[in-house]
């Protein structure tokens, strides 16, 4: 037993380095993040805010207890991208206990140990625990779904109750976690159909609450913000559907760990461990019919990383097991030394990425940190609280709070153009700031205006093509500041 304290100690000191190492900084900042800070921190003031927009979060799919908990953190230390990062971390953390606990109480020791190792050393896991996303809160609770499920199905009921308490937590954290509902509603039906009665409706009361709740303090724009939140979820045609479909599934199959996983998950020795697992890939199917799973969207595969970790240790396991039948030596050493080496070549690849400001495939869309900052420290100098700003989050949520600053979509809408994220019938009277581009004083152009904002908005393209009626004022990195002539 103290044995398997202490290497789940040491794997947790792993997970722990591979995450926090250079964290705020490594990799760059990613919009969703910056929206996540820029929601908190005018919480912390009281205000139910995302810069120019007021009343509600759910017109940008954002949900109360991540920002909530992110507000909390925001009070007892300061705003910053490394507390956001150390959040979602933590959450990573967190999950690597539970996935040990729940694999040991399902399996064995060996089991629960490789589970733990190798979502701790999971690459996709490292990196996005990194990154502030509240799918990374989703990790634990999925794991807590799952192990509630799989003691449910040995008929101990008392186990639902912790499956359906944390589906309930999912649920006001990301609309993803929504779907989470079709394999707890399939769980209680193949085992005691009746619990369907009590479960599900308790499994629904916070988000219920929360509905209520806003439809009683805001009640136009929370109506107006979950039409608008459905519809962006809305399938396109069957064709269009199994073509996304076949794509993500190529995706994630020229991911050796996706195949390992699936393999793995295959062979699970623990029948009822591999339905429930299974059942809760449910969720992921659906999505996968409807957004990209790579690039920018990659994002929605966190929930689910810790199946992955669940499916490649199983197959650790029955290959360790399956060696030991082997009758030459000299061959289970060489498979050994294989997996071996390349375990530990994915931890020194990580700890290199680290080292060298963890570049993605997403980094055209991503905002130098120290670029960010010092743009922004010049910009709380220079500009007045009567100038109005134009800029993208990642430097936004930087800028004074006494400042006028909006984010160049909510621009758009002001000025009656269409935006990716923001409907331009946005209702006038939920804009704090209603200045389109007209009304702008300073310009902050960064690369998510060129690779992004320029592609999918045409007023951004037809901005950025006038520049030359812009002085440049200032510039850091690929962010330049840029005043009205």
């Amino acid at each position: 037993m103290w044995r398997d304290r202490v290497l789940i100690i040491i794997i947790l000191g792993i997970g722990a380095v591979l995450r926090f190492w250079q964290l705020s900084d490594a990799p760059a900042w990613y919009t969703d993040e910056a929206t996540h800070i820029e929601i908190a921190r005018h919480l912390l003031m009281g205000e139910v805010r995302y810069f120019a927009v007021a009343d509600s979060w759910l017109l940008f799919a954002r949900l109360p207890l991540f920002e909530i908990i992110l507000t909390g953190l925001f009070a007892v230390t300061d705003v910053s991208m490394l507390v956001l990062r150390s959040l979602t971390v933590g959450c990573g953390l967190l999950g690597i206990v539970l996935l040990y606990l729940m694999l040991r109480d399902v399996g064995d020791a060996r089991f629960a140990l490789m589970g733990a190792f190798i979502f701790a050393i999971l690459p996709q896991a490292i990196l996005y625990n990194r990154f502030g996303f509240s799918y990374s809160l989703l990790q634990p609770l999925l794991i807590l779904m799952i192990w509630g499920g799989v003691r449910y199905t040995l008929h101990h009921r008392q186990w639902l109750l912790m499956s359906v308490i944390a589906f309930g937590l999912a649920s006001l954290t990301d609309v993803l976690a929504w779907s989470f509902i079709v394999p707890l509603a399939i769980i209680i039906m193949m085992v005691r159909w009746c619990d369907i009665f009590w479960a599900l409706p308790l499994a629904m009361l916070p988000l219920s609450l929360y509905g209520l709740l806003s439809l009683w303090f805001i009640p136009e724009a929370f109506l107006f913000d979950l039409q608008y939140t459905l519809s962006r979820t809305s399938v396109g045609t069957l064709t269009s559907q199994w073509i996304t479909l076949q794509t993500n599934i190529q995706v994630l199959l020229s991911n050796p760990w996706w195949v390992l996983a699936g393999i793995g998950i295959i062979t699970l020795k623990q029948q009822r461990l591999l339905l429930i697992s299974l059942l809760f890939l449910i969720p992921l199917l659906l999505i996968a019919r409807t957004v990209p799973l790579y690039s920018l969207s990659a994002y929605y595969l966190i929930p689910f990383l810790p199946i992955v970790a669940i499916g490649v240790a199983s197959l650790f396991v029955r290959g360790w097991d399956y060696l030991q039948t082997v009758q030459y030596p000299l061959v289970r050493v060489l498979i050994i030394s294989v997996f071996s080496l390349g375990l530990f070549g994915t931890i020194v690849q990580t700890i290199m990425a680290i080292h060298t400001d963890y570049p993605t495939a997403i980094d055209p869309f991503l905002i130098e940190a120290e670029a960010a900052r010092e743009v922004a420290e010049f910009v709380n100098g220079y500009a007045d609280d009567n100038q109005i700003i134009v800029t993208s989050a990642p430097i936004g949520w930087l800028l004074n709070h006494e400042l006028q600053v909006t984010e160049f979509q909510m621009a758009s809408i002001a000025d009656g153009r269409d935006a990716i994220h923001v409907p331009a019938n946005l209702p006038a009277e939920r804009l704090v700031i209603q200045a389109g581009f007209a009304d702008t004083d300073i310009l902050v152009v960064d690369n998510l205006w060129r690779n992004w904002g320029a592609v999918h908005i045409p007023q951004i393209a037809e901005v950025l093509a006038h520049l030359d009626d812009w002085q440049a004022i200032y510039s850091a990195g690929q962010i330049t500041v840029y005043e009205r002539e």
